[in-house]
């Protein structure tokens, strides 16, 4: 009871107050959609969280971790791929309003900015840079499933630029920044320096976490606000099942396989913590920006069939705001929960 006490704590201090900010400050209009964009694109996943990932990696990183960082790449993408499959089988066979955005939303779990405070209150900042591994290889599938998912589904991409999927992971900041951290270490150019990582700019490369949150939670908000007011009852029973998909059915998988497979303590944590995770806040992000019918003449043959689309958008919108949102506040106890139990009956420690 204790441990679940402390793990609620942390998530709601170091996670959901910070959403909260953000929801708050859009709703109050003290800043628009463009700010929150503006911050979470440039600000954080360009300057910032690179940043914070190259310091930890420098400052952490040792070399009898490196065989680690390979395993829980493969892990995560073992995990996403999983998670994947299991949404598109349980799409086949419920058939939901929107399958695409059904099977991105069970596929992609909250990966990044929620389980920084999670790992460093568990583990210690020595594990930050294994986390921030698995983190970035998360991302990778993330604009591989998500931007290319929903690009095939609707019609076009924003300016019709999207052609391959894992291209825009691979120019990835936060992948760079963690490809320039581990030839560091394994180059041996760090202890050849022998410098120290400025504390100023590893303090300010705090200040990431924090922003990003805020920002989807503004980004949040602002898409709740441009929502039509209805929901059919068969958008609910999807969220009710993608609900049961991401906070139970697959977490209760990965708590089975993690008590089968011989696995060093640190790595075990990690995954957990991962597995645990609620859905990814970022995939409104990514609907609102590839779902968006722009085009007319493409999309409709007539203004009625092109006001449909438009419609048709907002409601997949909605749906996909709406359950990401409840996911995350459901994850205020199934986090904890989850991770309580993995450590008292798996021995996670």
């Amino acid at each position: 009871m204790l441990l679940f006490t402390e793990l609620l704590l942390v998530f709601a201090r170091d996670v959901f107050l910070w959403i909260g900010v953000g929801f708050l400050l859009a709703r109050l209009r003290w800043l628009q959609a463009s700010h929150f964009n503006f911050i979470l694109q440039w600000l954080v996943v360009r300057t910032l969280f690179p940043l914070l990932i190259f310091s930890n990696i420098w400052r952490h990183l040792t070399m009898e971790q490196l065989p680690l960082t390979i395993l829980l790449a493969v892990a995560a993408s073992v995990m996403i791929v999983m998670a994947a499959l299991t949404s598109i089988v349980v799409c086949r066979v419920f058939r939901p309003a929107y399958p695409r955005i059904f099977q991105v939303a069970g596929s992609l779990h909250n990966y990044g900015f929620a389980v920084y405070p999670l790992v460093q209150s568990l583990l210690g900042a020595a594990s930050l840079p294994l986390a921030f591994v698995f983190i970035v290889t998360c991302d990778v599938w993330f604009w591989i499933i998500g931007k290319g998912r929903l690009t095939a589904h609707w019609a076009q991409s924003v300016n019709n630029e999207f052609r391959l999927p894992v291209l825009r992971a691979i120019l990835s900041a936060p992948l760079v920044a963690v490809i320039a951290g581990l030839l560091f270490v394994i180059s041996g150019w760090r202890d050849g320096l022998a410098l120290e990582f400025p504390a100023w700019l590893s303090g300010t490369a705090q200040a990431a976490i924090p922003m990003a949150l805020i920002s989807i939670g503004g980004i949040s908000q602002n898409a709740l606000r441009s929502q039509t007011p209805a929901i059919t009852r068969l958008i609910q029973r999807d969220t009710v099942l993608l609900l049961g998909l991401r906070q139970v059915l697959l977490p209760l998988c990965w708590g089975v396989i993690l008590a089968l497979i011989p696995l060093k303590s640190e790595v075990r944590v990690i995954l957990a913590i991962e597995a645990v995770m609620p859905a990814s806040l970022g995939i409104i992000f990514l609907v609102s920006l590839y779902t968006r019918p722009l085009s007319a003449p493409r999309l409709a043959a007539t203004v009625a069939a092109d006001i449909a689309s438009q419609t048709d958008y907002q409601t997949g919108l909605q749906f996909c705001t709406r359950f990401s949102l409840i996911s995350n506040l459901l994850g205020l106890i199934t986090v904890p929960l989850w991770l309580s139990l993995g450590l008292l009956l798996f021995q996670l420690d």
